[in-house]
């Protein structure tokens, strides 16, 4: 009985470790890069990135790969990034739609402070 209990944790177990390692993939290398914007600083990068169904702009820093999605939206949104400065981002839309967007929009990520400028489209 005991044997059986910890055959089934350890088959679960491994089940869940599995499903974490493709999801780790998942966030660090799906997606197609659309456009990549260094600021002016060097220090941190952000990027429009394309999935089947979304599209996100995500930040990092230079060293590290994990990334914070800012704004996402469904389909191609157009979306790109111009940095104004070392603690700007301006991010434009070009095809955004309120019912569009999904989640919330970020407005600060550490000490940049994010601007929207969108075309809306119903």
């Amino acid at each position: 009985m005991k044997t059986n209990r910890i055959r089934v944790f350890t088959v679960v177990l491994s089940l869940v470790v599995i499903l974490m390692a493709f999801a780790l993939y998942g966030k660090l290398f799906s997606g197609e890069v659309r456009q990549r914007e260094v600021s002016p600083d060097r220090e941190n990068i952000a990027e429009c990135i394309e999935y089947a169904e979304l599209s996100t702009v995500q930040l990092r820093t230079k060293l590290n790969p994990f990334r914070r999605v800012v704004i996402s939206s469904l389909y191609d949104a157009g979306l790109s990034v111009v940095w104004i400065d070392s603690r700007n981002l301006l991010v434009r839309c070009q095809r955004c739609g309120e019912l569009s967007i999904v989640g919330k929009k970020e407005t600060t990520w550490h000490h940049i402070s994010i601007h929207y400028a969108a075309q809306f489209s119903f």
